[in-house]
């Protein structure tokens, strides 16, 4: 493989990362629904109303 192989060429726009905060029942979750492409960790019961993709309800987290 030649170096020229590995040249990148167009634009690279990072990934969005959003931290939203609020007391509940106040629209957090639905908003952040209206984003491109989202996927939900779930932590909570409320987002089980909600059509979005989503990872399975987390029950307990781990640190490496």
């Amino acid at each position: 493989m030649s170096l020229l192989d590995t040249v990148e060429t167009g634009i690279k726009v990072p990934t969005l990362k959003i931290n939203v905060s609020g007391t509940n029942g106040i629209g957090k979750s639905t908003f952040a629904s209206q984003a491109p492409r989202p996927i939900f960790i779930k932590t909570e019961d409320g987002t089980n109303f909600i059509d979005v993709p989503s990872f399975p309800y987390v029950k307990a987290m781990t640190m490496y």
